[in-house]
């Protein structure tokens, strides 16, 4: 289970784009293994779309984001499996 950690955190150190949050670093402190990643300031999905019925440009806004940020992913021969809104 660590080395998995461990290797998915070097995994995405390799990513760079304006779609995926960046990781930058691992490290174990008293027992407790972590990783840091980029502080994204700004609303989450869930935030903008407040519950409300989007338009269709605004699906195809995220949807293009979304997609462009996994291609980048992908592109590294790496599969995401934890897709989060926030």
């Amino acid at each position: 289970l660590i080395q998995r950690f461990l290797r998915e955190v070097q995994l995405t150190r390799r990513v760079t784009h304006p779609n995926v949050v960046r990781t930058f670093d691992v490290g174990n402190c008293g027992g407790r293994l972590y990783f840091t990643m980029e502080y994204v300031e700004g609303l989450t999905l869930k935030d903008l779309i407040g519950g409300q019925p989007l338009s269709i440009d605004q699906v195809l806004k995220f949807l293009h984001q979304l997609c462009s940020g996994l291609s980048a992913i992908h592109q590294l021969d790496i599969v995401h499996r934890d897709l989060k809104t926030s």
